[in-house]
């Protein structure tokens, strides 16, 4: 059997998640090193979700929490997606992986750049393309949300979601950023509202 290029990923939320999916969907297999202990918001749309439930399957494509280096490898490369507990990305010690995907959104400049692989793309801010990876993805909602820019920088952190959720409580509604659901006290049944 003939062993494919794999793409590492660090950071399996909802947008690292995309990234994979897309990825794997291309033909390309993935390994995601994730922490032991990820904060997903989306859990359902989330491959970070296997690190609790062991798999996870998304849209038809499994993701499988793998033990050791060697195990995610062989996941990998037999049509499903590795999930790693490697927040240090120790395995990139035993595998050289071509294509670097930081999808952790740090919002902060990375502590590995350009030069970890052949191609290392960065998802939202604190990413420089030419500078500390070759390539960013801007996350930013609005019209660039999505685009891949070869040089320069990526939209600054806005400081919150631009999410919105209607907050139904006995008799009236509210309409909060999604940064301020958290500080609200009791109950609360969120329905997702179009922006």
């Amino acid at each position: 059997m003939q062993t494919l290029p794999i793409a590492l990923l660090r950071g399996a939320g909802d947008l690292g998640s995309g990234a994979a999916y897309r990825l794997f969907k291309a033909g390309i297999p993935v390994i995601i090193c994730e922490l032991p202990q990820p904060v997903c918001v989306r859990r359902l749309v989330c491959y970070s979700n296997a690190v609790y439930e062991g798999e996870v399957v998304i849209e038809g494509i499994k993701g499988i929490l793998c033990k050791t280096a060697s195990e995610a490898i062989s996941v990998s490369q037999n049509g499903s997606i590795a999930i790693l507990i490697d927040p240090k990305v120790e395995v990139s010690n035993t595998y050289r992986f071509p294509v670097w995907v930081d999808a952790r959104m740090m919002k902060r400049p990375p502590e590995q750049g350009v030069g970890k692989a052949d191609l290392v793309i960065g998802l939202g801010p604190g990413f420089i393309a030419g500078e500390n990876c070759d390539a960013l993805v801007e996350t930013n909602r609005g019209s660039k949300l999505g685009r891949v820019s070869w040089l320069g920088i990526a939209e600054r952190d806005t400081g919150y979601q631009k999410v919105f959720f209607i907050i139904r409580r006995i008799g009236y509604f509210v309409r909060r950023p999604t940064e301020q659901l958290r500080k609200l006290p009791g109950l609360a049944i969120m329905f997702p509202v179009a922006t």
